[in-house]
């Protein structure tokens, strides 16, 4: 993960409070669209699990192909919700 991100989080959790609280997408967090896999490349997911997904061979073409094309994302997607 990239080491500032981790920073960030470290810093947010750490305070403890009942309504904490991080995005999953910390550059368009209000905005549906495919910045999440974008943050992945960056080092940027906020879980273990999220980040595991641009090393793991079998989803890792995933991530490449929705980071760069916002309309594949957003077919597959739409396709999945459909079934």
């Amino acid at each position: 993960m990239n080491p500032t991100y981790v920073q960030a989080l470290q810093t947010l959790c750490g305070n403890n409070t009942k309504d904490m609280a991080a995005f999953n997408d910390v550059m368009t967090p209000g905005k549906f669209d495919n910045m999440y896999f974008k943050n992945l490349q960056k080092g940027l997911g906020l879980l273990a699990s999220d980040q595991a997904m641009i090393y793991d061979q079998r989803t890792k073409p995933f991530v490449e192909l929705y980071a760069k094309d916002q309309d594949a994302f957003s077919r597959h997607l739409h396709m999945q919700w459909r079934k």
